[in-house]
């Protein structure tokens, strides 16, 4: 009997078809499998133990064992300016695994970016048992506005056009007494 199963995969792997062992004909079992699929999800981390059974035309029965191994996910982490200026720089730094692609189509774990609004940044990597994982970031942008509070303004305003206007109205007031008492005085 034969059988050669793959010696490791992912958590996140598809379920995946055995088909090697030999001679062709025989009966795949496992905690994992159904059929003639290995899901590695339901496998769960760590070696899991497969088993092949062939009976032949004899009905003389052997078994063969192999393992296939499930790694975890990349514990990717990533840390970054979580907010900048309009137009400044921000830097981002991906870690846990050896291969990055960012949305930016930048392949190293260290980005800069200058966003002019705030923008999500996405990474996929993949670690050194070829596992994949994603992840993202938000970088927040503070717009500078300039705004002038408009009640405040007109208040101000108004506070400063009445206070005009009074001493207006002190001078009228002042003249009109200056040319009454002159005209009593004629």
């Amino acid at each position: 009997l034969n059988l050669s199963l793959p010696d490791q995969t992912c958590i996140n792997a598809s379920p995946f078809v055995l088909s090697s062992g030999f001679p062709f004909g025989g009966v795949y079992n496992g905690s994992a499998v159904s059929g003639i699929s290995f899901d590695p999800y339901i496998a769960g981390l760590g070696t899991s133990l497969i088993n092949y059974t062939y009976v032949d035309s004899n009905n003389c029965v052997n078994s063969i064992f192999d393992s296939v191994f499930v790694n975890a996910l990349p514990l990717l982490s990533i840390t970054a300016d979580s907010s900048v200026c309009e137009g400044d720089t921000a830097n981002i730094l991906a870690s846990g695994a050896i291969s990055f692609l960012w949305n930016t189509a930048d392949t190293s774990a260290a980005i800069s970016v200058s966003p002019y609004a705030s923008s999500f940044y996405f990474v996929s990597a993949i670690d050194s048992n070829g596992c994949f994982a994603e992840d993202s970031v938000l970088v927040r942008v503070d717009t500078l506005s300039l705004s002038i509070n408009t009640i405040d303004a007109n208040w101000a305003l108004l506070q400063g056009m009445q206070h005009a206007f009074t001493q207006l109205l002190d001078v009228e007031r002042l003249a009109r007494t200056i040319r009454f008492d002159d005209a009593r005085d004629n």
